[in-house]
């Protein structure tokens, strides 16, 4: 098979052709059908995020979706052919947080990002089966619309709660999406431009403003909520924005 591997800072993905991976116990093979770009992908191999670390010589892209190709011993809820998507990481599958469905805090963590690739193994227990009624661009969505809803259900809206989403990538998209439907009354989205705009307004922000040098966000977002935010979610990720963030949301 082909697969993508990052070798070096400042290099590109260098392709190569190495064997087809088989699977042990408990995993499948999935031929990728559809894999997304993280900023952490981009992060993790430009050298700016020194909180990222990337071993060289590895596949990345966790935002994957595809086919079983082939099951090892012990699978009992797939079989070949089946569409799924997966967690990029896997936990021992056996003490209180694997068994809670929080993988990622387990000892044992492993990451298992590969989508880079013509094929990825993967374990069966953190796979999911894709319904008909998705394709296969749908399943590599579903990782950054969980962050998205993660956010959302940790902010325990209240229902009619004004919402500030800073950030209209990917992330901050998912959380207006998840916010519009889990109870918030009016959204505004804000970015540094307006060039998702249409799309913030189609997931559900009825507002979008965009800061001009020398505006105040708590203000221009006050005014376009018609109060401050009652929650905010920090989708963007830049320098500043948490505190910029605290800055904009209503005073308890």
């Amino acid at each position: 098979m082909r697969a993508a591997y990052f070798t070096k800072v400042g290099l590109p993905l260098e392709v190569r052709g190495v064997a087809d991976p088989t699977p042990a116990s408990g995993e499948v093979v999935l031929k990728i059908h559809r894999c997304g770009i993280c900023g952490s992908d981009l992060h993790m191999t430009d050298g700016h995020a020194p909180h990222f670390t990337l071993p060289e010589n590895s596949t990345i892209g966790h935002e994957f979706a595809g086919e079983v190709v082939a099951v090892g011993k012990g699978v009992e809820k797939l079989k070949i052919g089946d569409a799924v998507t997966a967690l990029p990481f896997v936990g021992c599958g056996h003490c209180a947080t694997c068994l809670s469905g929080k993988p990622n805090f387990c000892a044992q963590f492993k990451g298992a990002a590969a989508g880079f690739a013509q094929y990825a193994v993967v374990a069966e227990r953190v796979t999911t089966r894709l319904p008909k009624t998705l394709s296969m661009e749908d399943g590599a969505l579903i990782e950054p619309m969980a962050v998205g809803l993660h956010g959302v259900a940790l902010a325990k809206l209240t229902p009619g709660a004004k919402v500030l989403v800073i950030g209209a990538g990917p992330v901050g998209l998912a959380a207006t999406f998840w916010a519009r439907r889990l109870g918030a009354g009016r959204i505004v989205a804000t970015a540094s431009s307006q060039r998702r705009e249409a799309l913030a307004r189609h997931m559900g922000a009825d507002e979008f403003v965009v800061p001009q040098e020398g505006h105040d966000l708590a203000a221009l977002a006050a005014d376009a909520l018609k109060g401050p935010p009652d929650v905010v979610f920090e989708c963007a990720g830049q320098k500043d924005l948490i505190a910029k963030a605290i800055h904009c949301v209503r005073a308890c």
